[in-house]
Order: C-alpha cells, then structure tokens, then sequence
C-alpha cells in the first residue's frame, strides 16, 4: 500500500528496509523486481545457488514446491541469489527447470552482517520481519530446518492489514485497531477511544501510547508532502490532502485553502481520481492479482485522455502505474 511515495515503508511497516548489497537494476536476473522498501516487515527467505551446481539443482525443487504453497502468504517473500559466473539467460534456464521462472533472483545477492551459511552450496538464509537473521545453513542438507525457520518466522510476523494505518504493527492488547484506523475512513472516534486507552498503565498503555504516535507522524508527514507537492506534483498533494481529510476531517481548516484550487482544475482532479484508484488497487493486490492487473490495465489506457502527453504530471503517473503493473504476477 502506498500514498505517498517515500511514506511506502511508513505506512507498510514500521522497520527499516532489509539492507541486501545485491538487490539493484544491474544485478537484477529473473522474476519480478523487488525493492528494498517493499521487503519492509516481511519475511525474507534468500536461497543461494549455481547454474554449475549440481547439488543446487537438486535443491530447487524442494525450494520451489515451499515457495508455491507459500504463494498465497503474504507475509513472506522468497528470492533467488546467484552466485556463480554471470549469463542470465542460463540461469534463467535453470529457474525455469526447477518450476520457478518468476522468483525473482539477482547475482550476488549478499546479507550484510548476517552469520555464515557455509561455503558449499546451496546455502540460504530467513530473515524475520523485524529484518533479523533467523537461520542460515545449507538449503540441501538442512531444508528441514531451512522450512521450519521459514514457517516460524511467518508466524512471528504481524498479519497485514492493507491500508490500515498500523499495518505492520503487532498488537496484543489493540487489536480491533488495526481495522478501525483505516487510511481513508473516519478515525476520529476510534482515536478518541484510543486516547482513553493510552491513559492506561503497563503494556496496554504503552502500546495504544505507540499506535497514536504512529497515527500522529502518519499525519504530519502526509500534510508536509501535501506541501511539498502543491506546486511539483499537484495531483499527488491533492490525492494525498484527499485521502488525509476523509481519515482526518478535523484537519479541513488547515487543507481546504491548499487544496481548493487544486480541486477546480479538472486535468489535476482527473489525475487525482486515478491516483486514488491506484492506491485502492495496492491494498488489494495480494488477494487477486490477476483481477487487480486487469483493471490497472484499463486504468492505464484511460490516462491518455485526461492531459497532455508531454505533461510531467502525466508522465509520472503513467511510470507510477506501470510500474504496479510490472510488479504483478
């Protein structure tokens, strides 16, 4: 789920990205193209292989069969990391081999900082969603262990929330709010009550005390990029001062003389409409990618009516969408 651009991880989970020296455009081999800040509270499982490797053929297909029943989680996100001599179109041959064309694999694809999984390949490595390293070993003698650590650390991992406000978050004693502080519904009551909650001592307290502070710098830096981008990037600012007045109608006085002349122009209206659309279409994506896709398809199309080619809002907008499209199965 995504608003803004740089509130991506903000808003997704409250971690820093996972830092993978190898996870760039160059190195970039197969598979969808992940960024850093999208592994931002996942569970990372990183499997190392050869195309030279016999035992890593002998490996993937384990590897691959976790991977598909895992599809449907979320929680998880699996990767590819090469790390013999380069020739994509080889190991993409493997990959198709082993029944996993899609993952998405890089060359080289190191962990910082993380203990060593051994020199004889394949070795692999799960990192939770706190974006510590919970296992490292050999993927063929240890793929035992290699599943447990992998379904462990799921477990561990707060359930998403798409488009919650604490999505990322794990909550013990708040849990309901989790679905009551929904970005672009009215969270006034629910932050009232929540208010009265954090009066309370002990760990029930402290943890309604961290839900309002994250409720608090969600909206003072969705109002500061509404700011910055009254002038750049007019639709952005106006998708964004949109959604922030239906999650927080009190801030009217503060938005309206912002965002009314934005309002009254019909190409920045119609380019926030779509905006909007797009950032309704992430929160869903996870559940039926193929329907999501199809429609930010149309979605795409229906941008060459609404301004000019050369125009830079357009432009970005057009990348934004594609972009969420490329990264659909």
């Amino acid at each position: 789920m995504r608003l803004l651009p740089f509130l991506a991880a903000l808003v997704a989970a409250p971690l820093c990205a996972l830092d993978l020296s190898g996870l760039s455009a160059d190195n970039h081999i197969a598979g969808p193209a992940v960024s850093p800040e999208s592994l931002d509270g996942k569970v990372v499982a990183i499997y190392d292989f050869g195309r030279f490797c016999p035992r890593c053929k002998a490996a993937f297909p384990k590897v691959a069969k976790l991977a598909d029943d895992l599809a449907k989680e979320t929680r998880v996100v699996f990767l590819g990391s090469h790390l013999q001599g380069r020739d994509d179109a080889a190991v993409r041959a493997v990959l198709e081999s082993a029944g996993c064309p899609n993952l998405p694999t890089y060359q080289f694809l190191g962990v910082p900082g993380a203990p060593s999984a051994g020199s004889l390949l394949p070795t692999g490595y799960v990192v939770g969603h706190d974006g510590e390293v919970v296992w490292a070993g050999n993927t063929l003698e240890d793929f035992a262990a290699f599943e447990k650590a992998v379904k462990d650390a799921i477990k561990a991992a707060p359930k998403p929330v798409p488009g919650s406000i604490a999505d990322g978050m794990a909550l013990r004693y708040n849990q309901d709010f989790a679905r009551r502080l929904m970005i672009g519904q009215n969270i006034e009551s629910a932050l009232r009550q929540l208010q009265s909650h954090a009066r309370r001592s002990g760990p029930a307290g402290e943890e309604a005390r961290a839900l309002l502070t994250r409720c608090q710098d969600w909206a003072k830096e969705t109002e500061a990029a509404i700011r910055a981008n009254i002038e750049t990037n007019p639709s952005q600012a106006l998708a964004d001062g949109q959604t922030l007045l239906r999650t927080l109608p009190s801030k009217a006085a503060d938005l309206k003389p912002l965002l009314d002349p934005l309002i009254k122009d019909p190409r920045i209206k119609a380019l926030a409409t779509s905006r909007l659309a797009l950032a309704n279409l992430r929160k869903t994506a996870a559940q039926n990618p193929s329907r999501v896709k199809s429609s930010a398809t149309l979605q795409l199309r229906r941008l060459s009516s609404i301004a000019t080619p050369d125009d830079p809002d357009l432009q970005a907008l057009r990348a934004e969408w594609q972009t969420f499209i490329d990264s659909l199965p």
